[in-house]
């Protein structure tokens, strides 16, 4: 009946908006091309982007308003309260293939192979606008091949210069605050500068006379310094997470918590007169300490375990350097990229004593080399052809890889018909976790083998937007990890099949529906089962006089043994003046959302416990310009 009396609200607000103001869609849709023309490349992959707009217009507070509501994937954490979309617990990471840049610096921790373990849920307050690519993204992107890849680009100093404070309470205490400050100097030297403190506490359910604790405190600093081609970026990153389950699936934590430090640099500057060499450099620092402790101590065969210290350290350097070469019809792209990268999680305590066993290899070495070339076979007709070599060197005699990559698009694109079609074949190597951990590592793991197509559809109107997407991915020597967590390569074979569908009409100018559907199944014999998920979202943002409005349904079928979840969110923003507003907004307010089960003991019997992925959660804040 809840869900009733939400469809009757959201007709009723939709006819009343609807009578209001009927204006043409060419002013509501300026500023998507705009950007669109900056940053928006069709043949990059399928695309959903978020503009300045809709990220206001949504409150989107975290990285994770954002992705709860993506076709084909979730937001998900796993055992350890960490961002894990495709994670399919008991124990292993599994979205190593999710890639996130900030700008064009790839936020990566070298041992996961990607930067969502640390910045999956990152605050999201200093972001003009994302960009994110589903099914094998350009290879400009990324030296290390993605599935998906999230671009977050900051706001500049050219459009937000001044100065803004936020400060926001929430649920259980949660707060979050923040500052940025930007400008030009006379120098014409632009810089960007941003400090956030959050502190985001959760509910903590309790098992077996143990709470079971997922709070998160981060501290995060980023400053951006520009002139003319050239470019500076800082980023550090402190965050201190409760470890939810902990590491070990065997019994529940007395205590559990990891402490990491992310801090990084990035130069990039493009040179020659018609800016088309481009060059980058960045370099990062990462470490981390867990911490468990179990009260009683784990069983005998763990030689009475009562507490478990793991520390980590990693750093990576990477060089870009990128080459366009153009005529009328034809665009040649080469480049030549390099990332070392070194590691160390070995140095273990258990009960206070070192237990160290030395890993696999330390350090890797990728070199690659790509060539993308694009034809313009009319002016409506486009062709691109792409291929990426590339080589891991290991240190400590383990195996080297050379896996390659290929990719052929071909868009159509008429005054309100778009078609994108993608076929693709790419080997992903596994990350250093799945081979030189000495618990759940495995150093004789091939690449996995993906061949897949997808194929786009959207149709247009000045009201309407319109998108079909498609896809098929056949996967071999897919990763999976044992009962007690183990890497292996399967032996059979894989397949995913996913398929959406959206509309996004627009009522008025600050008046807009979406509707959603999305399908993803998988299918492998080294499944228990095949694995189908169903995701629907319905979203409104309304304008009326001062206030933001913002509805969202997100209806979640077919994760584990939940069957159904329903996450209604809903937001209100007030323009007190044109710079001091205030928003009260609530996540799954009537706490209905996707739950999970995760498994907390394999002996003698798996045991799990079922807890919400987006909580129930209320905030207010508010933030003033000057």
């Amino acid at each position: 009946m809840k869900f009733c009396r939400f469809f009757v609200f959201l007709f009723f607000l939709a006819s009343a908006l609807y009578a209001e103001n009927l204006d043409s869609l060419l002013n509501q849709y300026k500023s998507a091309s705009e950007l669109s023309k900056k940053t928006k490349d069709e043949n990059a992959g399928n695309l959903i982007v978020y503009t300045r707009d809709d990220l206001e217009r949504m409150q989107v507070e975290s990285l994770q308003d954002i992705l709860k509501g993506q076709r084909f994937f979730r937001y998900i954490e796993n055992r350890l309260g960490e961002p894990d979309l495709l994670n399919a617990d008991p124990i292993s990471y599994s979205s190593k293939s999710i890639k996130i840049y900030l700008n064009d610096t790839e936020l990566t921790n070298p041992i996961a192979g990607t930067g969502l373990i640390l910045f999956g849920n990152i605050a999201m307050d200093f972001i003009d606008h994302v960009e994110i690519y589903q099914g094998f993204p350009s290879f400009e992107f990324a030296i290390e091949p993605a599935l998906i890849v999230i671009k977050l680009y900051t706001k500049s100093p050219k459009i937000d210069a001044g100065n803004r404070v936020k400060a926001l309470v929430g649920t259980n205490g949660s707060n979050k605050e923040n500052v940025y400050t930007a400008d030009i100097t006379d120098t014409n030297i632009g810089y960007f500068l941003y400090a956030n403190h959050e502190d985001d506490v959760r509910d903590k359910p309790t098992l077996k006379d143990k709470t079971l604790k997922r709070d998160t405190h981060t501290n995060h600093f980023y400053a951006s310094f520009k002139k003319q081609q050239t470019k500076l970026e800082f980023n550090f990153l402190r965050i201190r997470r409760d470890q939810f389950l902990g590491a070990l699936p065997y019994d529940v934590p007395q205590k559990a918590h990891k402490d990491q430090n992310y801090i990084s640099a990035t130069l990039s500057t493009k040179l020659l007169s018609d800016k088309s060499l481009s060059f980058h450099a960045d370099y990062l620092q990462t470490n981390g300490k867990y911490r468990a402790t179990y009260s009683p101590a784990l069983p005998a065969i763990f030689a009475s375990l009562s507490s478990y210290v793991q520390p980590y350290d990693a750093s990576a350097l990477t060089l870009l350097t990128k080459k366009e070469y153009k005529t009328e019809k034809n665009t040649l792209s080469i480049g030549v990229q390099f990332r070392h990268k070194s590691f160390h999680f070995d140095e273990v305590e258990r009960n206070g004593i070192a237990d160290t066993i030395p890993q696999v290899y330390t350090r890797e070495d990728i070199y690659s080399l790509f060539l993308e070339d694009t034809y313009t076979i009319t002016q409506n007709d486009l062709i691109s052809f792409s291929i990426m070599g590339q080589y891991y060197a290991r240190a400590n005699e383990i195996k080297d890889e050379s896996p390659q990559q290929l990719r052929l698009s071909y868009i159509k694109s008429l005054k309100n018909f778009t078609s994108k079609t993608f076929i693709n074949k790419q080997e992903l190597v596994p990350e250093p976790y799945m081979t030189a951990e000495v618990h759940i590592g495995n150093p004789d793991l091939d690449p996995e083998n993906y061949t897949g197509a997808s194929q786009e559809f959207s149709y247009s109107t000045n009201k309407t937007l319109s998108r079909m997407t498609l896809a098929y991915t056949h996967i071999d020597n897919f990763l999976l990890p044992d009962a007690t967590g183990r890497i292996f390569n399967s032996d059979e074979e894989t397949h995913v099949y996913a398929a959406s569908y959206e509309l996004h009409y627009r009522v008025t100018q600050d008046d807009e529906f979406k509707f959603q559907a999305d399908m993803l199944k998988l299918q492998g014999s080294d499944l228990s089962m095949d694995i189908t998920h169903y995701n629907y979202i319905l979203r409104m943002t309304n304008k009326v006089r001062k206030f933001n409005i913002f509805n969202e349904l997100i209806i979640n079928q077919g994760y584990g043994h939940n069957d159904i979840g329903a996450d209604y969110s809903l937001g209100v923003k007030y323009e007190v003046t044109p710079d001091l507003h205030v928003a009260l907004k609530g996540n799954n307010i009537f706490d209905t959302g996707l739950k999970r089960d995760y498994i907390y003991s394999i002996l003698p019997a798996a045991k799990s416990i079922d807890v919400p992925i987006v909580e129930q959660k209320f905030m207010l804040s508010m933030e003033y310009l000057f």
